[in-house]
């Protein structure tokens, strides 16, 4: 599974690679609570 590729979660979410660390970290990283 090439790791450059999108990651699609539920066939409705799309994650991108480059976002992916970023988006953790807001979401469900210590102190996210956006």
């Amino acid at each position: 599974m090439p790791i450059d590729d999108d990651i699609i979660i539920s066939g409705e979410a799309v994650i991108h690679p480059g976002d992916l660390h970023e988006d953790f970290i807001r979401s469900s990283g210590p102190g996210g609570q956006n």
